[in-house]
């Protein structure tokens, strides 16, 4: 979606790549061949670069100038007002912007600034203005952003269409689905197992995995029970320790995602403390429900409060903590918690 404008900013200067060439022409044309009888410098001006070319390397972050520019310093996107703009000037949103980011190699970030915050890289991202902002107020703008991308992430795994979705409608969608999907996947999982096991029970026996007369819901828990206790610990060099995964591991890997068995028993953990998951990704579920649990032990008031309610007063907690036992400022604290 194309919005204001402004004025576009001047390209960083080309950088040249190992002599091969001088300067980066972002069409998506094919590279053209030197002319004949050009050679040496002339030559190098000659070659026309594709734009697909740079994709394959990293993109940095300049903070300095508030620009991300590719590894020949085309500027890809540039920041005003805690606005993202392509280097046209048109503003680019936020998920507009994180398609680009996708195209490239990782990111780097640059300043000369030996105090930057790393949190205002990550406003920018976000599409938040820092400037004049403590770094908990930077915070407390990020997390719900970062959240929502969490969540629509997490719903393009799971086969949802949500191009045409608001944010409120995405996130009803994946608290209404996301269970289902992760339910019905793991019972695929069985089945698989189920089936492979009919082929060669004594070798699946021999491994640890006996699903004699078991039920689908005991191989259920028996795969949990397992994943609980994954690898076994043996010596290596230098007195070191290296994990090795079980036999029995292994093959469970070939049919299970143990992201979607972390999922499971995590909504099943929400539910038992009565968290309200809606509009919260797998990983800030398993936070919440950290926070009750943590609640509760230190005996905290909570009824009457809402789990994100209940999260917050943890969190204020174990910051106090946190800052008494570290001597840390709270602008230290926050500038460690991107």
């Amino acid at each position: 979606m194309k919005g204001k404008k402004i004025v576009a900013a001047t390209a960083l200067s080309a950088l040249i790549i190992g002599g091969a060439f001088s300067y980066a022409n972002t069409s998506n044309e094919p590279i053209q061949p030197p002319e004949v009888g050009v050679i040496g410098q002339e030559q190098v001006k000659k070659v026309d670069v594709p734009l697909d070319t740079f994709k394959q390397y990293g993109i940095t972050f300049d903070l300095d100038r508030k620009v991300i520019h590719d590894i020949a310093g085309n500027i890809i996107i540039q920041f005003k007002d805690g606005e993202s703009y392509d280097v046209n000037g048109d503003m680019v949103t936020y998920d507009e912007f994180r398609e680009i980011i996708k195209q490239y190699k990782g990111m780097g970030v640059h300043s000369t600034d030996p105090n930057a915050s790393i949190l205002e890289v990550d406003a920018l991202m976000a599409g938040v203005n820092p400037e004049g902002k403590t770094n908990k107020e930077i915070l407390e703008e990020i997390r719900p952003m970062h959240e929502l991308t969490q969540l629509k992430y997490e719903a393009e795994t799971m086969g949802m269409d949500i191009s045409d979705l608001s944010d409120e409608e995405v996130k009803a969608k994946v608290d209404q689905e996301r269970e289902v999907f992760i339910q019905n996947s793991i019972e695929e999982s069985i089945e698989q197992l189920k089936l492979a096991y009919q082929l060669d029970a004594k070798a699946y026996q021999e491994a640890g995995i006996d699903l004699t007369d078991k039920t689908d819901e005991e191989i259920k828990t028996m795969v949990y029970e397992m994943y609980e206790n994954p690898s076994i610990r043996i010596p290596a060099q230098d007195g070191w320790f290296a994990n090795v995964d079980k036999v029995s591991t292994q093959i469970l890997n070939m049919f299970f995602d143990l992201i979607l068995i972390e999922g499971d028993k995590t909504l099943s953990k929400a539910k038992e403390l009565g968290v309200d998951t809606k509009g919260h990704d797998i990983g800030s579920i398993s936070t919440i429900n950290y926070s009750m649990e943590k609640a509760i032990e230190m005996g905290m008031d909570i009824e009457g409060k809402t789990s994100d309610e209940v999260t917050d007063m943890v969190q204020e907690e174990l910051r106090k903590k946190h800052m008494e036992e570290t001597g840390q400022t709270e602008e230290e604290y926050y500038a460690d918690r991107p």
